[in-house]
């Protein structure tokens, strides 16, 4: 008879701590970390994306998304939940008209190059304005003194301060650090099925000893493939320590802009040594994008190859994996193969699979590689 009542016991022992360690692994993920449908949208036509969280600008990276608006300006803008504007700000450039609504849960909500606030806040600003003589301002209202309710009208749409065109920008930060948090985390109706386009690879050689088809340059390739599947005709030679990037850019459904992407993995035989992820960037790093792109490539050609290995004194955060700073070491001479998984917020997934060719061969550098691109003069 013990032994009939131990088994269901022991069974139901088994079912508690299987169902609290897949609470757990719930809890980590991305719609239980960030409140979903919390925020309505902030504008009331479907949502097509111009850009999006994360995506590489000159300095700096994305801080929320970019909506567009028809094409045209005037388009209602409406509070994404209960709170208080917290902070305005008009500029000639940067977000022009820009307002900052402060909820109760701990996030801020920010809309941007906007063409004029609804009258109780335009009224309010006309006056401080006034009393500045400045029509450029910053103001920080007292808290609750301009109280709105989900779905108020706040302002119009616009085109003010650095914008390229009419369109909403549009982001989440945490209140209490500022930090912009990616708005498609927080269960907006935007439509995605469209996996990343993978473009470019590139093979650096890190050190001296190092080489890519016996040269000391970054060797970079055009890739074959589409619908999520990219592979390399070629088999490229590697010596020593050696690192890789790639470009990469991502679209959404009704919409052509080039956007960023969510996360790279980048496998060596089957062994995860990079690993990245953009969900939240705070403003004081936003810079080291320059140090994650490969710059001089940006700058020379228009080509965005993100490194998928860190160098020095980078002192972004978003890198969940580093195994030797994401470098290898080819020290044999076997073939080995690369694999990358690149996704966007939505898990849409693409992939490039290669084999590269490791080679022991002793290698007699060039004093220096001559860049093809120069014109020399020799006396």
């Amino acid at each position: 008879m013990k032994k009939f009542v131990f088994q269901p016991i022991l069974l139901t022992c088994v079912l508690i701590q299987l169902s609290y360690s897949l609470l757990g692994q719930n809890k980590d993920s991305l719609e239980f970390k960030y409140p979903q449908n919390y925020f309505r949208s902030p504008l009331d036509i479907p949502l097509l994306l111009a850009g999006n969280y994360g995506e590489i600008r000159s300095n700096h990276y994305h801080a929320g998304i970019d909506i567009k608006t028809e094409g045209v300006e005037g388009k209602n803008v409406y509070a994404a939940a209960d709170g208080y504007v917290s902070r305005i700000k008009i500029s000639e450039g940067g977000y022009g008209k820009a307002l900052y609504i402060t909820h109760p849960n701990g996030y801020t909500t920010v809309y941007a190059h906007l063409k004029r606030f609804n009258d109780t806040i335009e009224q309010y600003v006309r006056k401080q304005q006034y009393l500045k003589e400045s029509y450029e301002i910053e103001l920080f209202p007292p808290k609750n003194s301009l109280k709105v309710k989900k779905g108020d009208i706040i302002a119009v749409s616009g085109n003010t301060g650095g914008s390229g065109g009419p369109h909403l920008h549009f982001e989440i930060r945490e209140t209490d650090t500022e930090v912009p948090i990616n708005p498609l985390l927080f269960g907006f109706d935007i439509k995605d099925d469209i996996p990343p386009i993978i473009k470019h690879l590139t093979i650096y050689p890190i050190d001296d000893t190092s080489f890519v088809n016996r040269r000391s340059r970054p060797k970079r390739y055009a890739l074959s493939g589409s619908n999520g599947k990219y592979s390399l005709s070629a088999t490229p030679e590697v010596k020593g320590i050696i690192g890789f990037g790639i470009e990469v850019i991502d679209k959404l459904n009704g919409s052509n802009n080039r956007c960023g992407i969510y996360s790279i993995d980048l496998t060596i035989d089957g062994d995860t040594i990079y690993r990245h992820h953009i969900e939240d960037i705070p403003f004081h790093k936003t810079r080291y994008i320059n140090c994650h792109v490969d710059y001089e490539a940006w700058k020379k050609d228009g080509i965005k190859t993100q490194r998928c290995y860190r160098l020095p004194n980078n002192q972004l955060d978003f890198y969940d994996k580093l195994k030797y700073n994401g470098l290898y070491m080819f020290t044999d001479d076997s073939v080995h193969e690369v694999r990358f998984i690149v996704k966007d917020t939505y898990q849409n997934t693409s992939e490039l699979v290669f084999n590269v060719k490791s080679s022991t061969a002793k290698i007699q550098p060039f004093p220096q590689d001559v860049d093809s691109t120069k014109v020399y003069q020799f006396m």
